[in-house]
């Protein structure tokens, strides 16, 4: 109902739950103002992770996100669960290992665009952010050489191995159903509403653009209805590093 009132706020036109024409499938919002677009929410529950390192004394909850040697910070768990929610929303597999048949999202067409809006509510105890977002989308090798590399994450197997988290928009994330991210997704959306005020959700969503589709912030603003001049800082920077 949240995003509902924010297409209103928008002044959008939009169907709830309206049919895409794959299988029996179908996306939540089908904005249909020229250009259309297909928007699909969700989210995802407080992780194991968190609640591994959450501890409990009468009323009082303390969160600790500190983890030992060869482990994953919870933090970095709730990246890779969070890409794992988005790749459900594409494919009809439950396993990273098989592609599956896609879901929701049709073929490309002409002024019809397709965007998947993330609520980050539950993402490590309720703290995250732009970085967060980015090693999702993007992954850690595009941050590299950004602020030294500060806000880049591994992945650590449990024979000690690590490598750079991918992002969902890198050809080689090993997870197979992330081809129809790159494939059918124009958009990203991440958001995490805090104090649920008149129109926090939709200018606090960081939208992050697939660069297969788009190669200057001017060829989203032709074509996104809410890349209006106050968003674009939120926006994701096409050169190689994000904008706070």
């Amino acid at each position: 109902m949240r995003f509902a009132h924010a297409i209103y706020e928008a002044g959008l036109n939009a169907q709830y739950e309206c049919s895409s024409g794959i299988g029996n499938s179908s996306v939540d919002f089908k904005i249909i103002n020229v250009p259309g677009w297909l928007v699909e929410l969700t989210s995802f529950r407080i992780s194991a992770a968190v609640k591994e390192h959450t501890v409990t004394k009468g009323n009082i909850s303390e969160y600790l996100s500190i983890t030992g040697d060869n482990s994953n910070a919870p933090e970095v768990r709730d990246i890779i669960k969070s890409q794992e929610a988005i790749c459900r929303k594409v494919s009809d597999s439950c396993n990273f290992k098989e592609k599956g048949n896609p879901i929701k999202f049709p073929e490309i067409k002409e002024n019809s665009y397709h965007m998947l809006l993330i609520d980050m509510r539950s993402f490590n105890a309720g703290m995250s952010d732009l970085y967060d977002y980015w090693n999702i989308a993007y992954g850690s090798t595009s941050l590299i050489n950004y602020n030294h590399g500060i806000y880049c994450r591994n992945w650590c197997t449990p024979d000690g191995k690590t490598s750079l988290i991918k992002g969902l928009f890198d050809d080689l994330h090993p997870d197979n159903r992330s081809q129809y991210i790159r494939d059918k997704i124009h958009v990203l959306g991440f958001v995490h509403e805090k104090h649920y005020a008149e129109q926090e959700l939709i200018n606090n969503i960081y939208f992050l653009y697939n660069p297969k589709f788009f190669k200057s912030k001017m060829d989203i603003i032709k074509i996104f209805p809410c890349a209006k001049n106050e968003l674009l800082h939120l926006c994701a920077n096409l050169n190689g590093k994000p904008n706070s």
